[in-house]
Parts: structure tokens; sequence; C-alpha cells
């Protein structure tokens, strides 16, 4: 018997190449998991030959397809030149899906009998987004954009105009500016918007590297645990899918909320200024070089107290507004797609196109076994996924080996793979 030990995300832990670990992980020679394992297969029992698969154990959707085609390689190897050997495959959490990808790529997926633990088997299902909604995400993001980078400059430049000299002129010139520049930044940022949110060709490939098709139960064992983290991990990333689709028009909506609230402060500044600027040439105030020298007279005061208003307007109506709806904005983006990226950092920037599946069995052709261990038999400080340390862990795969290879002959006639 060949047991092949898959690790999860981020399995060696995080840098494995620098730090090390005294105690020795699951799946490796010495761990408690693998000690507890051929403590219950017994004596009489072949003792099976471990090969740890590692991988780069990292959070991603594209690493774990990746992994699973280097699986499958290794597996028809195996299976090349050990035809009568039982090749078995043990998992932990997203190992599991790399399991289930590897086998997916292999002409019979009964070759190897599969034991997963505490896995959540993830598929993607790209989203039907009408144009419509696109528009207004795409949209009102970069509404929001332009009206953060520029109210502040724009709003100081209008209250100086009003007590500079020719500053119908200048605030033109700066407008004309302001427009090529918000112009620039609007094709940039709809470009990035597009590459990062809805792009098609992208959530298709993501998609596909998520597909596993179904396992052959008869040859599946399923444990989890009572509170398990990964359990946990389901039920968020169930939550934010359902989310995303209701708010994803809302939060567009908000963005197209902050550019009008900038919009009116714009139009509210030079109302203001505009009749300022008729009012003082209509009542011969002087705008030559020396208004400076000749000291602040009542009509001087009056375009400073409207330089002020000008200045208070934006801190006290329009930063407000814009801060308030910003934050509502980010929080809706990320809050989304961070719930979604436990499965795979690529769906913490694409949460609105796509939806996420995640159950604890895969889909299959007939029963499977699953079990679910109790909690009172852990360590209080012990985390519920690493399921591995569960004491019963072992005893239960070995239980399964025994029967599975006893009533070999009458589940291959109840299940066809």
């Amino acid at each position: 018997m060949i047991i092949i030990l898959v690790h999860g995300t981020w399995g060696r832990g995080l840098l494995p190449g620098i730090i090390r670990t005294s105690r020795p992980r699951w799946f490796e020679e010495g761990s408690t998991f693998r000690t507890h394992l051929l403590q219950a297969m017994g004596a009489n029992t072949h003792e099976p030959v471990f090969e740890p698969f590692h991988w780069s154990g990292a959070n991603s959707l594209l690493e774990r397809e990746e992994a699973g085609l280097a699986l499958a390689k290794r597996l028809r190897q195996l299976l090349a030149d050990w035809p009568n050997e039982r090749v078995v495959l043990v998992s932990h959490s997203h190992g599991g899906n790399v399991v289930a990808i590897a086998l997916r790529n292999l002409p019979n997926r009964a070759a190897a009998e599969v034991v997963t633990l505490a896995t959540p088997f993830t598929t993607l299902i790209p989203r039907d987004i009408d144009r419509q909604e696109r528009a207004i995400v795409r949209n009102g993001a970069l509404a929001a954009l332009c009206a953060v980078l520029f109210y502040t400059p724009l709003s100081w430049a209008l209250a100086f105009m009003v007590v500079s000299p020719d500053g119908a002129s200048e605030f033109v010139k700066g407008a004309l500016l302001m427009g090529l520049i918000m112009g620039t930044i609007f094709w940039l940022v709809r470009f990035v918007l597009r590459w990062f949110t809805y792009s098609s060709e992208r959530a298709s490939r993501l998609v596909n590297a998520s597909q596993h098709g179904w396992i052959p139960q008869d040859r599946l064992l399923v444990l989890r645990a009572v509170d398990d983290e990964a359990a946990l991990s389901l039920a968020a990333g169930s939550i934010a899918n359902r989310l995303s689709r209701v708010l994803s028009p809302l939060t567009g909506l908000l963005s197209l909320l902050l550019f009008l609230t900038f919009m009116l402060f714009l139009g509210y500044a030079i109302y203001h200024a505009t009749t300022t600027e008729i009012v003082t040439e209509h009542l011969g105030i002087d705008y030559g070089p020396n208004r400076w020298q000749n000291g602040l007279s009542e009509a001087y005061a009056q375009e400073f107290l409207l330089a002020g208003a000008i200045v208070i307007s934006e801190e006290y109506f329009y930063l407000p507004m814009s801060i308030i709806l910003l934050v509502l904005v980010v929080l809706l983006f990320t809050s989304l797609g961070l719930a979604k990226s436990v499965y795979g950092r690529e769906l913490a920037l694409r949460s609105f196109a796509i939806d996420l599946d995640a159950q604890s069995s895969p889909d299959s052709a007939c029963e499977t076994k699953t079990l679910t261990l109790s909690r009172l038999t852990y360590h209080s400080n012990s985390l519920r996924h690493a399921l591995y340390d569960h004491p019963d862990a072992g005893k239960a795969i070995a239980e399964w080996l025994q029967f599975n290879h006893r009533d070999a002959d009458r589940k291959s006639a109840l299940c066809v793979s």
C-alpha cells in the first residue's frame, strides 16, 4: 500500500524554506498522525509506504490547479510502476481540492482511494452580469475616485480665485487642465476596474481551475469536525456570495452618489465665485496689482469671507459626505472580497464576477462515507481544523481502508466510476 499525504494551504508554514519547526508536521515521519494511523492499522498489516506530496501551499486557485496536475502526473507514474498496489490519497483542507483536480486528469478516477480531512470542496460558477450593472459599478467607482482626488485642490483653487487678479481666466485654464487630467484618469481607471472586477476571460480561467467533477464515493472517506474553522469559512463564503449579488448595484449607486455630491459642491462654488466677480465689476472694485497695497476695503473683506465660505463648505459639507460614502463603498468591496478570498486570493478582487459553491462533500454518483469527529477529545488550545491531530482520525481511516479492501468486489458493482 502506498499512502500519499497531501497538505493544505500553508501546510508547510508561511515561509517553509526559512522557518522550521521542531515538531514534525502531520505528513512527515514521526508525526502524531502517522503514528496513530500505523497503530490503528495493526502489526498484522504490511506497513505502508508514506509519500508526502509537497506543493506551494499558497492560498490560490491557480496554484492548486498546478499542484493537481503535478499530482496527477505522479499518480500515473505510480500506477504504471506498481499496478497491483493500493494507492491511498490522504489530504487535509484545500489539499482535498488538489486531489480532486488530480483525479479529474486521470483516465480512471477510481484508481486511488481518497481520504479528506476538513476539506471545503470548492467550485466556482461565473455570474451572468448584465451590462447595466457593469456600468453602474465601474463608472460609479471611477466617479468616486475622481471626486476624492480633486475635491480638495478644486475647493482651494476656487477660494483663491475670488481674491486673486484675473481669477476668471485662471479658473478657465485650470478647469481645462483638470478636465484633461480627469479624462486620462477616467480611461486608465476604467481599464484597471475592468481587468480586476468583470474580466470574463480571467473569471473563466478561475472557474476552470476549480472544476474537479465528481469523485467515486465508494472510494472516498470524508472526515470533518464540529466547529471546524473550515466550516465557519464555508458559512462566511456563502453569506458573501449572496451579499455580492444583492449589493453590487448598491455599491455602484453609492459611488455615483459620491460623485454627485462632488458636482453639487462644484456648482455651488462656481455660482458664488462668478456672482461675486460680476458684482465687484459692477461696483467698480479695482482688481489691479495695487489692491494689496490699498488695504482691505469692505468689498475685499466680503471676497475673503466668500473664499472662507467655499473652504468651509468643503470641510463641513462635502468632506464628511464624501468620507462616509467612500467608506461604505470600500467596505462593501473589501469585506465581500475578503470573505471569498479564504478559498483563493484571486477572489479578493473578483468577488462580483464569480459565485462560489463550497461543500463539505463533493458531488457523487452514490453514497459516501462521512464521519464527524467529536471536539470533546481535542486539546482545548488546538484548532478544530487541525483534524489530523484528532486521536480518532487514524483509527477511522484504518477501519475504512480495511472495510474497502474486504468489500471491494461488492462496491465496484454498486458504484460505477
